[in-house]
This record gives structure tokens, sequence and C-alpha cells, in this order.
């Protein structure tokens, strides 16, 4: 009777080793996956959000390359300043001249 008590205790162990092992491998493959699913949904957010910024710009950039207005292009490039991610902007004419630029540390 001995025996068979040891015999079903360490079966229980093992029973319960595996059922945590299974319980640590499904939870590090679930959070893997929400953490994969949430670095896409936030570089498509970036990704919209710098597609917008660039679109409310390029209008006035445009005319501040055709014109060589420095003055409207420094104005271009400081405004894009008010968004928390531009950290360089620089506008320049295909003649290579630069019209406006801003860096942030």
């Amino acid at each position: 009777m001995t025996h068979s008590f040891e015999t079903e205790h360490h079966l229980g162990y093992r029973i319960l080793g595996w059922t945590l092992a299974i319980a640590l491998v499904t939870g590090v493959v679930v959070s893997a996956v929400q953490v994969a699913l949430d670095v896409q949904r936030v570089s498509d957010e970036l990704d919209g959000d710098a597609r917008q910024t660039i679109a409310m710009v390029q209008d006035a950039a445009t005319q501040a390359v055709f014109s060589i207005d420095s003055e409207l292009a420094q104005q271009v490039v400081d405004g894009l300043f008010a968004k928390a991610a531009v950290h360089r902007a620089r506008i320049t004419h295909p003649d290579g001249q630069t019209l406006g630029e801003r860096r942030s540390p």
C-alpha cells in the first residue's frame, strides 16, 4: 500500500509540474503576441500621424521652395515643432539651398 501511495504522489507532482510548465509557456506566448500586436498598432499610429503632419505642411513648404521664401520655410519648420515627435526639420530648395531648418537636442 505504501508503494502505491508513493507512485500516486510522484504522479501528482509530475502532473502539477507539467500543468505549471504549460501555463508558464502559454503565458509567455500570449504576452509575446500581445506585445507584438501593441508594437504594430503603435507603429501604425505613428505612421498615420506622420503622414497627417506632412499633408498639413506640404502645400506651404512647396510654396516656400517655389518662391524661394526663407521666412515662410522657417515658419513651416517652426510649426512642425508643435509636434513632440519632431526633432529635426529642414526645407531645402532643389539647388541645395536650405530655406528653413531647426533641430532640437
